[in-house]
């Protein structure tokens, strides 16, 4: 059309009147038709052919029917809303650190071989009958007025008249106190005989014995304790830290007529000075000094002498206890002790390098120490301090069943039962195979069992309740388990590959007070949970919910491995419907009949009291009405459905076998408070899975000190938890070299070489999430911790390797240079720090030499003024070498606060999460969403 109208304009049809031209009045009229003829043409060109109306209509209606096919699909298959992903209540602060989430622990002992007695709920004390299951109460709570080491007062209940009476010394005894009410009210233990009514109390270092409670006369056993320096009867600051992990340093042998009890000669030991500033409202002038004996490596140690004394004799004979000539000549520690019937004492003497231990019987008459068994290693590496010995109770028994290590083949050492004969001076493996044996519970030499406590090789984070007959040929028994329960492996060893296991890595959990890693914005925690632990790696932005570890939250069962390996004989099962997969303490009655097994994970703890007599299938085994977590088969039910179904997004219900055969007792702790306040919250997912990278690690929140374990199926609630669950962090624990329940060939790789391959092992987990899941924030990674924690949060940020992987670390009360901690626990490691034996172990992993890697990264340093662990000096030598190099970072310091900070822990955390939300917001603002709450799928986790 455009065409032909040009042609018409263009084309003159008319006459032209240029020039002034005139035109017929024909040829006007032939023009005007020409004019008429070209637009009817015109409008011919640029019409439409007629719409096909109908065909238009029948597609109309076949879209419009199959939209509405594809909408009605749609509206019948999508699942209904069910709100928002995480569902409950978000945890806060106040949640992890107050009551109501602390699992009560198991309580009690046994006073016969059937009676039990504990702390009841109602804060009495009552005693449980197992051959009868009565329950009477023997103390109700209206009778009750009133670190390891502690000065109590000390009320005498009788039970027959329910008089009480204060524990007092006799206004006969000399004290160093010149005021006499105050000598008497404050006691640093109390320990009753095993027979008859007779005690022991230890007070300003010296020891006392009280022969009968009715009457006020008290015997003085030693004159010779110098407060802060000599010690009888209880531990000094090392032994109690290092080696005892109690204040108790004595023994009555079981007819209560003998006393072993432990001096220590702190006289030569350096001293190290705390200053005490007093309260707001009672503030010291002037600072107070206080003063610790802490022996430093290559520095002088206390000495320690085992005596014996007769309590039967009225003159208190007591004779000195020689250690045996194979350790004599050097300097040494004595590791346990305890009476072996009532004739001989058993001591274990450990050389100061921890390359040397040696079992030793002592006959109370003479004195002199007979060496029986040794533990040594293999050119590098170290003993464990070897827990007592189980001796034969018979009245010529002369075996005993010990912990030590046993090759197997080409993986190495492991720790597995030994029997010892003590006359032929012979030792027998009696479990074999590559796993670690960490307890001996009881010795059945009625039945010929042994009941012990192992860690599966296919699985370290698990611990296991198991019974293996004792016989010849010991190879031809196989160990069953107990404590295994539904759905779980019927097999109680371990298999003889030892795989590392990544624990719930990446499913957001609790980055707890260890190191742990995260996704999203990735931060690792740690803590001093255990001793010295280390740091983690949290993630920011991430979801909240990867993250932790097996070892404090229910994980997920169906990712769990079972205690397999070899085949194991039949299933002994104790609970069979519950999933038992952490035991963390069994206690037999004198004779095993009857044993108190606690579970702390992988769900809500729970205490069973079993009959060991009775066979498999009849009703041997019953709830223990302690005063333990939520304690009891009817109580957990509630609480395991409402975690596993409502509380744990992604782990689906298992269906439980019904158990006609258990017998359940009345429930006796009202769990109804807990029940409820659980089913409301939400708790971050869990995931365990191998990262098969330098050996096979674990990934989880946090990371401990040599031989520790993080990576865990205990339960509990704790930073972590808070961190994944309401900050949608991703919280990682990684267990790498040097960790436990591996072997020997695992832990001692890091002998004289401490904070190096862990914090290689670290770097190399965390770089492998972060390049492996997509809703990590790479700059968004963090790490903290505390102790032996802190020391490895500074070993990674001085690190060269961590530089593109973490941007912000804290450490709490960490280790800056192992010179300047203890002896005991430093020259197990490390040797000591000269020329001829580890100077370039110790320069290595001196953080103080070390921090140029620190700048334009993050770093929050905290301390306690008071800490007596890890002093202050750690930190501001830290702080001045920092200072030194023009960096900078964060501080705080807490005023009298001892290492574990109990005073303030939550402004602690609190100063934690504010100082990786500051520390997050500063790197490079993320321009996609990243965590799982942003499109990130726990499936994306490695298997």
């Amino acid at each position: 059309m455009a065409t032909i109208a040009s042609d018409v304009c263009e084309k003159p049809l008319s006459p032209s009147f240029e020039h002034g031209t005139a035109t017929s009045a024909g040829a006007q009229a032939k023009y005007a038709q020409q004019l008429a003829l070209a637009a009817e043409q015109d409008l011919v060109a640029s019409g439409q052919p007629d719409r096909n109306w109908r065909g238009i209509i029948i597609a109309v209606l076949v879209i419009s029917a199959v939209l509405a096919l594809i909408v009605t699909s749609v509206v019948l298959l999508t699942p209904p809303d069910e709100g928002p992903r995480v569902k409950g209540r978000r945890f806060e602060l106040d949640d992890i650190f107050g009551p109501d989430f602390q699992p009560y622990r198991l309580n009690g002992t046994w006073i016969s071989d059937h009676e039990w007695i504990y702390r009841d709920p109602s804060g009495g004390v009552s005693l449980f009958d197992a051959s009868n299951s009565s329950i009477r109460q023997v103390i109700s709570n209206h009778t009750f007025v009133h670190r390891h080491s502690y000065t109590a007062r000390y009320t005498l209940f009788e039970i027959e008249t329910g008089e009480t009476k204060p524990v007092s010394l006799g206004s006969h005894v000399a004290t160093h106190h010149t005021d006499r009410d105050s000598a008497y009210s404050r006691i640093q233990l109390v320990k009753w005989a095993p027979a008859g009514h007779a005690f022991i109390l230890v007070h300003e270092g010296d020891i006392y014995y009280y022969p009968n409670p009715k009457q006020n006369r008290t015997y003085r056993i030693t004159t010779s304790a110098q407060p802060g320096i000599i010690y009888n009867g209880i531990p000094d600051w090392l032994y109690e830290e290092e080696i005892f992990g109690s204040n108790s340093a004595l023994w009555f042998s079981s007819d209560g007529r003998s006393l072993l009890y432990l001096t220590f000669n702190d006289s030569l030991v350096g001293e190290h000075y705390i200053l005490q500033y007093g309260t707001l409202d009672d503030p010291y002038v002037y600072p107070k000094v206080r003063s610790l004996r802490y022996p430093k490596p290559g520095t002088s140690n206390p000495t320690v002498r085992a005596t014996v004394v007769d309590l039967s004799d009225s003159t208190f004979r007591s004779k000195s206890l020689l250690p045996p000539e194979g350790i004599s000549n050097q300097d040494h520690y004595v590791t346990s002790a305890g009476w072996i019937k009532n004739k001989d004492v058993g001591i274990i003497w450990t050389s100061r390098p921890y390359n040397l231990s040696i079992i030793s019987v002592c006959p109370k008459t003479n004195g002199i120490c007979d060496e029986v068994y040794r533990v040594t290693t293999e050119k590098r590496g170290w003993v464990e301090n070897i827990p007592f010995p189980v001796f034969s109770h018979r009245e010529n028994g002369k075996h005993f069943i010990t912990i030590a290590p046993v090759r197997d083949g080409e993986n190495g050492f492991f720790d597995h039962l030994v029997l010892v004969d003590m006359i032929n001076r012979r030792s027998h493996p009696i479990t074999y195979g590559s796993y670690d044996v960490i307890k001996v519970n009881a010795w059945d030499e009625e039945r010929k069992l042994v009941y012990f406590t192992a860690i599966p090789s296919s699985n370290p984070s698990e611990r296991r309740l198991l019974q293996l007959k004792l016989e010849q040929p010991f190879t031809d028994h196989t160990p069953i388990c107990l404590s295994c329960g539904h759905g779980d492996s019927k097999n109680g060893t371990v298999s003889s590959t030892t795989t590392g296991i990544i624990g719930d890595g990446v499913t957001s959990k609790k980055g707890s007070r260890k190191p742990s890693q995260q996704a999203g914005p990735i931060l690792t925690t740690s803590q001093e949970e255990q001793k010295h632990q280390a740091g983690h790696g949290v993630v920011k932005d991430g979801a909240a919910k990867p993250g932790s570890s097996k070892a404090r939250h229910p994980p997920s069962r169906a990712n769990r491995s079972n205690i397999t390996g070899e085949e194991l004989e039949g299933s002994n099962q104790i609970a069979r419907d519950k999933s038992c997969t952490f035991v963390s303490n069994v206690k037999f009655s004198k004779s095993s009949s009857y044993f108190v097994l606690e579970c702390a994970g992988p769900d809500v703890p729970f205490v069973l009291m079993c009959s060991s007599k009775e066979k498999v299938g009849e009703k041997s085994t019953t709830p223990m009405p302690l005063y333990v977590q939520d304690r009891d088969i009817r109580d957990r039910d509630g609480i395991e459905n409402s975690l596993m179904t409502g509380l744990f997004p992604g782990v689906e219900e298992e269906p439980h076998s019904s158990t006609p055969n258990l017998n359940v007792l009345e429930i006796l702790q009202n769990n109804d408070a807990l029940l409820a306040l659980t089913r409301t919250m939400a708790f971050p997912q869990v995931r365990t899975f191998a990262v098969h990278t330098m050996g096979g690690h674990t990934v989880q929140v946090r990371y401990g000190g040599p031989g520790t374990q993080l990576a865990i199926d205990r339960w509990g609630v704790d930073f972590a938890t808070y961190l994944a669950g309401k900050k949608d962090y991703i919280v990682a624990q990684i267990d790498g070299r040097g960790s436990g329940g591996r072997g020997w060939g695992f832990q001692h790789q890091i002998y004289y070489r401490i904070g190096l391959l862990e914090v290689a092992d670290q770097i190399e987990v965390i770089r492998f999430l972060r390049d492996s899941l997509h809703f990590v924030e790479p700059k968004k990674i963090g790490v903290w911790g505390w102790s032996y924690g802190g020391f490895l949060t500074a070993m990674i940020m001085a690190s060269k390797e961590s530089t593109d992987v973490f941007q912000c670390g804290a450490s709490v009360a960490p280790v800056s240079s192992w010179r300047m901690y203890d002896s005991a626990y430093t020259e197990r490691y490390m040797g000591k720090p000269n020329v001829t034996d580890n100077y370039k172990g110790y320069a290595e992993s001196d953080v103080t030499k070390n921090v140029e890697q620190f700048a334009n990264k993050m770093f929050y340093l905290v301390h306690g003024t008071a800490d007596d662990n890890v002093h202050l000096q750690h930190s501001m030598l830290l702080a001045k070498a920092l200072i030194e190099k023009n960096i900078l970072f964060r501080q705080q310091l807490y005023p009298d606060e001892s290492h574990g900070l109990n005073g303030v822990k939550k402004h602690v955390h609190k100063s934690l999460e504010n100082f990786f939300e500051d520390c997050f917001r500063k790197q490079s603002p993320p321009e996609m969403g990243t965590g799982l709450n942003k499109g990130g799928n726990i499936e994306e986790f490695p298997e």
